[in-house]
């Protein structure tokens, strides 16, 4: 028997599915959805103020947002959950494996009259085609009441070259959909949903690092919230790190070129640091705290000392006393 948590679960899907008492309406792109002020008002801060009575109208710009990606941001709001498409990749096959050659080993033959399909051996001019269920007509020319005469010998299997493939992972595992609905949460203020989908943006990184679309995850990361936001630019930044073969790829290269924040913190990685400081050293620390005077750093030409040069150490090296 289920429980009150997934009854409350079970009628909020319910009231989703049929659209009774739905009282607001969001519109993205051609696609529009009819849901419940007090459901995404209790979720979001965001459409606290679309859904006051003395709302006029919202001149947000949506065309920015994915229109599958706010679906699954509605899901979010009646389910407390999502469940994303994956994206398949094209699957290329090798020139040499499209096409029938006299060296292949074994060939399908098309359907017979009788619908079965009809394997045939071929493996070069010299041997004939023998038809699976034929009966043998010959065995050679010598075949006599004592027994087999002189049988041609065999000829050799000619075997095909070997195809080497870089296999891909078949899914992405949702990894370019996740960020599109971290992105809609933090810019509607679904706080859950934001933590929702870093976790499965994480995991699904973490599996299919190797495949096409993760490029496009990683510009999506960097490009659709700010830097506050950490929570998917420490995955990209961590993945590219370990596997510091991605960096040649084109698209890879691509995306970090035309990203300045990924490409200064795998500089710092690549340098032991970590990708971010946790103290960032503002302007106003730069200065002397007795006369405000810009701070500098100078080499003595005596001790080949550094120091700081203020108001203080404006004389000269404190080493040296020059």
């Amino acid at each position: 028997m289920s429980g009150p948590i997934d009854t409350f679960k079970q009628g909020l899907a319910d009231l989703y599915a049929s659209g009774d008492f739905s009282d607001f309406e969001i519109v993205c792109g051609q696609r529009s959805f009819r849901v419940h002020k007090a459901v995404i008002c209790a979720q979001s801060r965001y459409f606290r103020a679309p859904c006051g009575r003395q709302y006029a109208g919202d001149d947000d710009e949506e065309s920015c947002d994915d229109p599958e990606a706010i679906k699954l941001m509605i899901d979010f709001f009646y389910h407390l959950d999502y469940a994303a498409r994956p994206i398949l990749p094209a699957v290329k096959i090798p020139k040499a494996m499209a096409t029938a050659s006299s060296t292949s080993l074994l060939q399908l033959s098309p359907f017979g009259s009788s619908g079965a399909p009809r394997p045939t051996v071929a493996t070069g001019s010299q041997v004939p085609t023998a038809t699976f269920g034929a009966q043998p007509t010959s065995f050679g020319s010598g075949f006599g009441s004592t027994g087999f005469g002189s049988v041609a010998a065999p000829q050799p299997l000619q075997q095909p070259a070997p195809q080497i493939f870089s296999v891909a992972p078949i899914s992405d595992g949702n990894v370019l959909m996740h960020g599109k609905v971290f992105a809609a949460a933090v810019k509607y203020q679904v706080l859950a949903l934001q933590d929702l989908a870093a976790t499965k943006f994480a995991a699904a990184a973490k599996a299919s690092w190797d495949h096409p679309t993760f490029a496009e995850a990683a510009r999506v990361a960097y490009t659709t919230t700010t830097d506050d936001f950490r929570q998917l630019r420490d995955t990209v930044s961590s993945v590219l790190h370990q596997h510091k073969r991605l960096i040649d790829r084109a698209s890879i290269e691509s995306v970090v070129k035309a990203t300045p924040d990924l490409h200064f913190e795998l500089l710092r990685m690549a340098r032991g640091l970590p990708a971010v400081s946790a103290t960032r050293t503002t302007d106003e620390g730069l200065k002397c705290a007795e006369c405000g005077i810009w701070l500098w750093y100078e080499q003595c030409q005596s001790c080949s000392t550094e120091y700081r040069g203020c108001c203080e150490s404006r004389g000269g090296c404190h080493q040296c006393d020059l």
